[in-house]
């Protein structure tokens, strides 16, 4: 039993956050029925980022399960690879791709969280 404590205790999830690094703001979701949004995307970091990876959470109020939660998907959501890349300190706006949203979804009531967990270096590094 103290093994699996210790086990639990020393657990990663399977993404972690990276929003000290990078951050993913200002999404423009009035027109959900495509496969992207644009974002503004932040470096945080000193080095030069060539794509973002992002998990996404959309919630709304009164209903139990999300409408679309991708924590446990293997599809790649994010930008792809950037042209030019995120220079440090550099601020973007750019397209990220999105699971879309319901049509039986109220758009005007649904909370978006879009959530960066990986981003992969100039140089081939990954930030995770």
């Amino acid at each position: 039993m103290r093994m699996l404590l210790i086990a639990l205790a020393l657990a990663a999830p399977a993404h972690a956050y990276i929003s000290d690094k990078v951050s993913v703001a200002g999404c423009d979701f009035s027109d959900m029925s495509r496969s992207w949004i644009l974002c503004d995307i932040t470096n945080h970091t000193e080095h030069s980022i060539a794509s973002v990876s992002v998990q996404h959470i959309y919630t709304e109020p009164g209903r139990t399960i999300p409408w679309v939660d991708t924590r446990d998907s293997d599809l790649p959501y994010g930008t792809g690879d950037i042209a030019g890349g995120i220079e440090p300190g550099e601020t973007i706006n750019h397209i990220v791709r999105t699971p879309g949203l319901s049509s039986r979804a109220d758009p005007k009531a649904v909370e978006f969280a879009i959530t960066p967990i990986k981003a992969v270096t100039a140089n081939g590094d990954v930030l995770e």
